[in-house]
Order: C-alpha cells, then structure tokens, then sequence
C-alpha cells in the first residue's frame, strides 16, 4: 500500500496537504483521500467502541485524519510552523546571487522566497479546525510508520520482507506482555533510531491517558 500527498481542500491539515491511499486500480477509480478514510472508518464508532490502525506506509502520519498526535512524553503535539527564517535566507542568497551577476539562480532563490512564503505557516489553527471536525468519542487509536513528510522504509529482516516499522511494533508488543501507550510509542522509535529516519507516529481521536495500558 502507497499513500501520496495532494493539496488539501477543506483546511483541516496541519501541512495543507492531504494523504491519498494509491489503490490497485487507482487509475480508473481514483485514489482514497483521508476525508474519505475518516468519514469510512472513524465517523461511524460508537462511544466503547475501539479501533486500532497501523498503516505502515508512506507519508501515513495522519492519514485516519485524528487530530490529536502525541509525543514520547505522552504530551499532545501541537506544530507550529513558521517559514520566516527560510525566506530569509532565501532573499540573502537571492542578494549575493545577484551581486555575482548569477541571474538564474538570483530568480531561482527569489521563487523559492515565495514559495516559502506562500506556504502555511502557524498552523493552531488548521489544528482547532481538524479537532472540531474530526474529533470522535470511540477510542480511535492509529499508529503510523512516519510523519506525513516522511517516507516508511521496506525492510528485509531474518530473510522475510517486512516493513521496518511492522517489525519493529511487533517486537516490541512479543517482548512486553503489558505496556503503556507512552512506553510503546517510545520502544517502538528507539527500535528504528539509528537505523532508519522514519519517526513513527501515534494519534487518537480523542485526547487519552498514555499511561494506561496497551490493548487491541
């Protein structure tokens, strides 16, 4: 399974991007948006219900749509992006480029002065917009193998093709009869640090308690 980025419409990503899921016949039926993904799988639960989703592919990070993703530390993650700097910058090399008669690559830094500009910055509030839209009272738990700008390695481990991050979860729930969530999610990257630069990902539905423990 592929998921790819397109641009989002409805203003509820953090990173103005939504994550498609590349089907088989992607081609003649198109592909499946996280909007669709959401209001599939996670808008129809119940309160008790419980879902737990592992997508261990490409740009999946938020690709269930929860608005809530969570640190090591078992805090909320809220990102806040500010492109400032990198415009910056972008202008200085402009300027030199400029005074050494490169005129390509003075247009070149200019374009991507405005790229930068262009592209969402503080993002609190496509945050507020994704927890009121996407908020769910089951107990909705994804875990992902990268962020979203992020691509989730395919690995070969004891002779069988796996998934780096399906390896590593695995492991890690055969190695611990009963973990926390904080723990887990914790394990889980240290398994991959230093061998991959995949960052993998837990997000719920709802705001939760990391130190309770795991279950399907």
């Amino acid at each position: 399974m592929e998921v790819l980025l397109r641009s989002c419409l409805d203003g509820d990503e953090k990173d103005g991007q939504d994550e498609t899921i590349v089907p088989l016949d992607y081609e003649k039926a198109g592909m499946i948006v996280d909007d669709d993904l959401h209001e599939l799988l996670v808008r129809p639960l119940k309160p008790g219900v419980r879902l737990t989703a592992v997508f261990d592919c490409c740009h999946s990070g938020t690709v269930l749509d929860l608005p809530f993703t969570y640190k090591c530390t078992g805090e909320i993650e809220v990102i806040t992006d500010n492109h400032h700097k990198e415009v910056a910058m972008s202008l200085l090399h402009a300027g030199l480029s400029l005074r050494q008669g490169d005129v390509g690559t003075t247009i070149a830094q200019l374009m991507e002065g405005y790229r930068l500009l262009k592209k969402p910055g503080d993002n609190a509030e496509a945050q507020k917009r994704s927890e009121k839209m996407r908020r769910s009272d089951a107990d909705v738990i994804q875990f992902s193998g990268c962020r979203d700008d992020q691509t989730s390695a395919d690995a070969t481990i004891e002779n069988q093709a796996t998934g780096a991050m399906s390896h590593a979860l695995i492991k890690v729930l055969r190695d611990h009869d009963r973990i926390t969530y904080t723990d887990l999610l914790q394990k889980l990257r240290q398994q991959l640090k230093g061998q991959y630069t995949q960052v993998p990902q837990m997000s719920t539905g709802r705001p939760m308690d990391m130190t309770t423990e795991f279950i399907m």
